[in-house]
């Protein structure tokens, strides 16, 4: 019996299926021991930038803890009467104020 185009079509595409799922299993098991923090420790900002409205300050993302959560931390503070300009992350953002009224 020959095979029909859409069961070569089939058997095709279930063998590039299978194939897929074993090499995303092999990445991930290589990586898995890699990020393994014992405990989260506080620690001061890598850069801090002064400006007229108000300071920026920025941790480094190449610190164990950020490169394995997959996370970059900043901080704006705002003086009184000053305005931060908008920006785009292309990333999700997680944002709180703490004192004032926020406008987004």
């Amino acid at each position: 019996m020959a095979a029909t185009p859409t069961r070569v079509w089939a058997l095709l595409g279930l063998l590039l299926l299978f194939q897929g799922g074993a090499f995303g299993r092999r990445s991930f098991t290589g990586s898995r021991d890699e990020c393994q923090l014992r405990r989260i420790k506080a620690f001061e900002p890598s850069l801090r930038v002064e400006a007229e409205g108000g300071v920026t300050e920025l941790w480094d993302p190449l610190n164990e803890q950020f490169r394995c959560g997959g996370a970059h931390a900043f901080r704006h503070v705002i003086y009184p009467n000053a305005t931060l300009l908008p920006s785009y992350t292309g990333s999700p953002l997680i944002a709180y104020t703490l004192q004032g009224t926020p406008l987004f």
